[in-house]
């Protein structure tokens, strides 16, 4: 039988794993960003897409406040257009960095979300904005590092455990925000 108890223990400690410290100073990072009138981009495969996606609405709409003025943000991963234009003509692992090299400059944040951070597409993003001069940061799982970004784990292996921590994450960045910015 599958135990219920012991998939909310893990997630409890899959939550409990997050370093503070790294989603403040991204936060940090986001608001200076803003404050700079500069943008937000993000970007993930399949449910850490939906993470992305869910950042950016966030940010554009609202999180808890109705004061807080939209932020300049783009997701990678929703126009079907473009990133099937791309992966068709660059191969998939381009469909987020040619975007970057399109839309990406100095001081702009890109937060990619993966619960493994071995995603090619992710790589080659996070590289491709650092070279733009862009804030990176890779929101991921236990083990994963990447040499161009900031790195925020989840330290544990199981993926929708890694998953829950990311939304809990991103929910925290939009606390911080809303904080800072009305």
């Amino acid at each position: 039988m599958f135990n219920l108890e012991q998939v909310r223990q893990n997630s409890i400690e899959a939550m409990l794993s997050i370093d503070i410290d790294q989603v403040r100073l991204l936060a940090q990072r986001m608001i200076f960003a803003i404050q700079a009138k500069r943008q937000i981009i993000t970007c993930g495969n399949g449910g850490s897409a939906a993470h992305a996606s869910h950042l950016v609405g966030e940010l554009i709409g609202r999180y808890r406040l109705d004061k807080r003025w939209p932020v300049r943000a783009v997701c990678l991963n929703t126009d079907q257009v473009v990133t099937t234009a791309l992966a068709n003509d660059f191969g998939y692992e381009h469909v987020f960095s040619k975007q970057i090299d399109s839309i990406c400059g100095k001081d702009d944040v890109l937060i990619a979300f993966s619960t493994s951070g071995k995603s090619q597409n992710i790589t080659y993003a996070l590289s491709n904005a650092k070279a733009e001069n862009a804030t990176t940061c890779l929101i991921t799982g236990d083990m994963s590092s990447h040499p161009d970004a900031q790195v925020i784990r989840v330290r544990s292996t199981d993926t929708p455990r890694i998953q829950e921590a990311h939304q809990l994450i991103l929910h925290m960045l939009c606390e911080l925000l809303d904080e800072a910015l009305t």
